[in-house]
């Protein structure tokens, strides 16, 4: 059985698969809040859809919270938690803590004056501006670096949108079109 999330959905559980990993406790709903949404009913309407999807699973007592479950992983296609390789975000030349890119989707290929990607990012979502400067990678395998411009950044759905200034991969060989 195949569960489709909103995007508002998942980036939720992609915030709490990270948070649980870099604490390895159970996260309180304050804290999603702080991170996703200020008010704390959409994060609690946001759990207890994912509760009943079996993604997380709720804590109880002092130190309660959230947890993902294995379901949780899995949906989000990350086999064992130490296994997550990082691909880091530069937003306007720093490096942006907490914040990994899960996916880089490449749109407009066909037109260099219009080649963008849709980045998708696990954990919160930073303010990014249009216009800001976007650098994604190095990317594990093939040492992509994707540098470029904001166009649109969903702070809901966990998505930059980015005009591709250029690639690179490796050791700075620029990528060429075949």
């Amino acid at each position: 059985m195949s569960i489709e999330l909103s995007n508002s959905l998942r980036r939720t559980l992609s915030v709490l698969v990270e948070l649980y990993s870099n604490h390895q406790e159970p996260i309180t709903g304050d804290t999603l809040a702080k991170e996703i949404d200020p008010k704390r009913g959409t994060i609690r309407n946001q759990m207890r859809q994912l509760r009943s999807l079996q993604l997380v699973e709720s804590v109880y007592g002092p130190k309660g919270g959230y947890k993902p479950t294995s379901d949780g992983y899995e949906h989000l296609d990350i086999k064992n938690i130490d296994d997550l390789v990082r691909v880091p975000l530069i937003h306007d030349g720093e490096r942006v803590s907490n914040v990994d890119v899960d996916e880089v989707h490449l749109t407009s290929m066909h037109d260099p004056e219009r080649c963008r990607a849709e980045i998708h990012l696990l954990g919160p979502v930073p303010d990014i501006d249009s216009g800001d400067s976007i650098v994604v990678g190095p990317t594990p395998v093939t040492n992509l670096r994707i540098s470029g411009t904001a166009d649109v950044a969903d702070q809901t759905g966990a998505v930059i949108r980015v005009y591709i200034d250029s690639a690179e991969q490796g050791s700075g060989r620029q990528v060429d079109g075949e």
